[in-house]
């Protein structure tokens, strides 16, 4: 009994302590860390692994004193004291990765405060691009250094052979022959388009003469 009391008395103090620590977080104190969060920077630079894989180094700097953040990829915890004047760059990541940043308040006052989530994307990078097929289609998109998404051998191989493939036949197509037409053929070029146009037109003035002759043999009479 005397157990359960004393388990009771310390959660009590804990909640009330809690409660006490959240009153002294001032809303003015995180709305100005969480401005200082939104103007953090992040680029990344790589470097290749005897062309066949890469790593990147990711560099945030801008971190503000009173902060430290989670990277939610490998839930790493990194603080004000491991940043540089606030620069901190974080190495080996592969490349593909994406994954996000997340900000918390590191004062007492206010510990474990959300501020803010900042995200990064690392492209892929194409270990076929320098492969002796690409140099007849360097503009081909799988002989590009950075895809969209991974690809394997098999599928680089068949994809670019059937595109450079392609091209050859397109290269092997006859070229046009443009015939110069004589003023004879574009005459019966044109009666064979608009005929219909000359034979109303020959009515009309067949119907017109008509109209007039006899109108001129009642005036004779």
């Amino acid at each position: 009994m005397k157990k359960i009391f004393l388990i009771l008395v310390i959660l009590v103090m804990f909640i009330i302590g809690f409660d006490n620590i959240s009153a002294y977080c001032d809303n003015t104190y995180i709305s100005r860390l969480k401005k200082y969060v939104s103007n953090i920077n992040i680029s990344y630079n790589y470097r290749s692994i005897e062309n066949q894989a890469v790593l990147f180094d990711i560099t945030l700097n801008n971190i503000p004193n009173g902060v430290y953040f989670v990277d939610t990829y490998t839930d790493t915890t990194y603080g004000y004291s491991n940043t540089k004047n606030g620069e901190i760059t974080i190495y080996n990541y592969g490349d593909g990765v994406s994954s996000s940043y997340k900000f918390y308040s590191a004062s007492s006052e206010c510990y474990g405060v959300n501020l803010g989530t900042k995200y990064y994307k690392l492209p892929i990078y194409n270990v076929y691009y320098n492969n002796s097929l690409c140099d007849e289609v360097p503009n081909f998109n799988l002989c590009q250094k950075w895809v969209n998404k991974r690809i394997s051998y098999n599928e680089f191989m068949s994809k670019t052979i059937e595109y450079i493939s392609n091209l050859n036949k397109e290269d092997e197509q006859p070229p046009q022959v443009i015939v110069k037409k004589s003023f004879l053929d574009k005459l019966i070029d044109l009666y064979v388009n608009y005929y219909y146009y000359f034979f109303i037109g020959i009515i009309l003035i067949c119907v017109t003469i008509i109209i007039i002759s006899r109108r001129k043999n009642r005036f004779d009479l």
